[in-house]
């Protein structure tokens, strides 16, 4: 949480916004982005769920608007690309 707080004071920008313009699409990451509201809707998420009581099974979601922890949402795509990015990276290419 303390990065956010650090990327809005140094950019002026949301740690989402932020992000988005210096990570996700420079590298193609289209399906990335931190979640700062909980409330908007995200297409083709999958959201998880956990057995509590005698309910068989209830969303198991955070609803905090909080990010720089936690927060981010992702796909296996992406992921694929920020790895081959780290792999570059570290091989000095």
């Amino acid at each position: 949480m303390l990065l956010s707080i650090v990327v809005k004071k140094a950019s002026g920008k949301t740690l989402r916004e932020f992000a988005r313009e210096r990570i996700f699409v420079p590298l193609g990451m289209n399906n990335s982005h931190f979640h700062d509201n909980h409330a908007e809707p995200i297409p083709n998420r999958a959201a998880g769920y956990s057995q509590r009581g005698a309910q068989p099974f209830a969303i198991a979601n955070s609803n905090l608007d909080v990010v720089g922890d936690g927060g981010l949402y992702t796909n296996v795509e992406d992921l694929l690309l920020w790895i081959g990015t780290l792999f570059r990276k570290g091989r000095g290419t």
